[in-house]
Order: C-alpha cells, then structure tokens, then sequence
C-alpha cells in the first residue's frame, strides 16, 4: 500500500473512531485506546507510520453496553458488526465498519460478509490462570472451526495459498461439519466470558484470548492522551500494558517487521 492511500485509510478510521469516542463520551462508557493504537498515541503521537488499523478496548460489561447503543446511535453513515448480526462474521469482538467502503483481508477473499474499512473494539473479560494450556487449545479449534463455517479461509495469501496451512486446516474443516455455526460462536463466547462473575486480578481481550494476560488494576483506571490532535482515553498505567504486549516499546521495530494487514483491495 503506498504512503498516500494508508493515510488516507487511517483518516478515514479516524472518523469512525470519533464516532465511537463521541458515543462512549456521551453515554458514560469507559473506553482506551488498545495494542497498535496505544502504542502510537505514546511513541507518535498518533498512528504509528505504518499501521492501517485501529483498537478499542472495552471491559466487558460496559462494551455490552455499548453494543446496544451504538445499534441505535451510529451515525447513517456506519455500522456496528458483530458475529450474532452478521452470519459471515467470524471474530468474537466487534467492528465499527463504514458503509460503502471496503477493505478486503487475503483470507476473506471468498467471504460474503461485510467487508468495509473499520476499527475493532476488543472486550477484555477476567480470566483465571488454571488449565491455561488446555482452554487455549480448546478456543483455538472453535475458533478455527469458526473460520472455516463463515468461509474465512487463513490460508489464502495475498499472491497465493499457503499450502502448509491448507493441509493444517483439513481435519479442522472436516470436524466442522459436526457443529452448526450458532453453537460453535455460542462456546467460544462462553470460553472467552466465563470468569466474569469470578473475582480475579488478570483479564485478557478477546482479540486473542490467552496470548496475552493483563493485570486488571492496568485497565480499570483512564486517563487523557492526544491521538492525531483528538483527545482519546488510554489506561492510565499504559507503561505496563505497552511492555507487556512489545517489550521495549519505546524502540522502533526493524524495517522488515514494519507491517500492516496487506489488504488485497481498499475503496473508499
């Protein structure tokens, strides 16, 4: 992607982050920038170079709040996605997409869903450390039976198909065929949701449950932070979370490893 249309991409995610900050601004919900988003507001400034997304995090119960506000309060121009509104949808977090455009990942090439230019809003849920291993390998085969039921297909790449995952995906394919996708989605909301009523000091996001466990006393507090000259919410102890996820990520990665998304296609 060259440096004009990524520019023009994050402008027009910026808006509809916007959107999403006037939103949770008027209704009282808690939000923070998150991941690469982060990361930008502290070392840039703003998007970091060459990012072409944008992240939101929200704890649990205020983003199922959110979710029934934004069906109704979005301006016309967006649209709230999440995999109970939209069959195709395979990740368990939502997007806020804008209408008429689109922004189309090597693995959704075959994808009949909504495909427009977005930014993710992730809930992050309590989590507790037993049977870590073992739960991580049981989300990952829903998940990934999930892909394949909403024609998402991982091992498509941006010029071909990687053959080594194709074969990997086979028996997931095949085992897929035994579940309906309402009850695969409805587990994996269950895996990912279920020590919410548990007192704990970790969470993690739905972006990518397991990977990467947060303290909660990291996330509970916000704080003001300029992001493109607009005022968005962080977590006020950002250090920890930013080291966490990047380690020393005050330093800027190596050229090779300065990447985003490679979208195939973008129309604004």
């Amino acid at each position: 992607m060259d440096s004009k249309t990524l520019r023009k991409l994050q402008l027009v995610e910026l808006d509809i982050a916007k959107e999403v900050k006037r939103i949770c601004d008027k209704y009282n919900i808690n939000y923070f920038l998150s991941y690469g988003t982060l990361l930008g507001a502290i070392r840039h400034n703003g998007f970091i170079p060459w990012d072409d997304d944008i992240d939101i995090g929200i704890l649990r119960s205020e983003y199922e709040k959110f979710l029934k506000i934004a069906n109704k309060e979005l301006k016309s121009q967006y649209i709230l996605v999440t995999w109970f509104n939209d069959e195709k949808y395979y990740l368990p977090f939502a997007k806020i997409m804008k209408k008429g455009t689109i922004a189309l990942e090597p693995g959704n090439s075959k994808k009949n869903g909504r495909v427009g230019i977005y930014i993710d809003i992730f809930p992050y849920d309590n989590f507790l450390m037993n049977n870590r291993m073992i739960r991580k390998f049981i989300y990952k085969l829903i998940s990934r039976m999930i892909f394949v039921k909403c024609d998402h297909y991982p091992w498509l790449e941006v010029e071909k198909s990687n053959f080594k995952k194709y074969v990997q995906y086979i028996p997931i394919r095949v085992l897929s065929f035994l579940f309906s996708k309402d009850f695969l989605k409805k587990k994996c909301e269950e895996m990912i949701k279920k020590y919410n009523n548990f007192d704990s000091e970790f969470m993690y996001s739905a972006e990518c449950p397991y990977r990467v466990i947060f303290k909660k006393i990291w996330l509970t507090d916000v704080i003001d932070a300029s992001f493109e000259n607009i005022i968005f919410k962080i977590p006020k102890y950002y250090d920890h979370y930013l080291e966490k996820v990047y380690g020393e990520y005050m330093k800027l990665p190596p050229k090779n490893d300065r990447k985003g998304h490679n979208f195939i296609k973008i129309k604004f």
